[in-house]
């Protein structure tokens, strides 16, 4: 399995950054591609803070999301966490889409409550609406890989290696899904020719 984060330190700032390789896929929003990473940052001598990155990609309507008048909520076991957005960019590319991204503080001690939570749930608020995230446990397990790569390579170990069992046996569920899908459609495609050319 490749690394789960890569380590930036500046010399020049005293600071050092924790930061995910790789993206995990978010809210349901119409005609907007949403994704985060986690980054810890530590700037010596006294900061040291987890934020969760955000970014947006509206599909060619122009509208940015609203990102910055918003906020996520997370519950872990009933305890309510409430993150404001901060730091909000937005900008177009040549087709007008409409790209967005901000930062939640997310803190240690959060993190934590998310990695021990029994259940998790999460909305985020924007200025075109809210939507709940149908897929917060992996939310839950992408912290606690985090923290077992930032933290305690001895944490989480379990919960992260039956995730990844779980999220690989979909995976393959999902490819044998696909495979039979096509040769169904390909025996009506012959079957639809045979009907209209005899």
């Amino acid at each position: 399995m490749a690394e789960f984060i890569t380590i930036d330190e500046d010399k020049f700032e005293k600071k050092t950054s924790y930061i995910t390789t790789d993206y995990l896929g978010l809210f349901n929003f119409v005609s907007w591609s949403t994704r985060m990473k986690l980054r810890r940052i530590v700037a010596m001598p006294d900061f040291d803070e987890i934020v969760i990155d955000f970014y947006s990609h509206g599909l060619n309507n122009g509208r940015w999301l609203g990102l910055s008048e918003g906020k996520l909520i997370i519950i872990a076991d009933d305890e309510t966490i409430t993150l404001p957005a901060h730091g909000n960019y937005e900008s177009r590319d040549y087709n007008g889409n409409a790209d967005e991204s901000c930062y939640y503080e997310l803190g240690k001690t959060n993190l934590l409550k998310i990695c021990n939570s029994k259940s998790i749930a999460m909305r985020i608020y924007t200025g075109k609406g809210t939507d709940e995230l149908a897929n917060a446990k992996d939310f839950a397990v992408y912290c606690m890989r985090f923290y077992n790569a930032v933290y305690d390579k001895t944490a989480y170990t379990d919960a992260i290696e039956e995730a990844i069992k779980v999220k690989e046996k979909e995976d393959a569920n999902f490819r044998l899904i696909g495979v039979i899908s096509s040769f169904i459609l390909f025996f009506c495609l012959i079957w639809l020719l045979q009907v209209l050319f005899g």
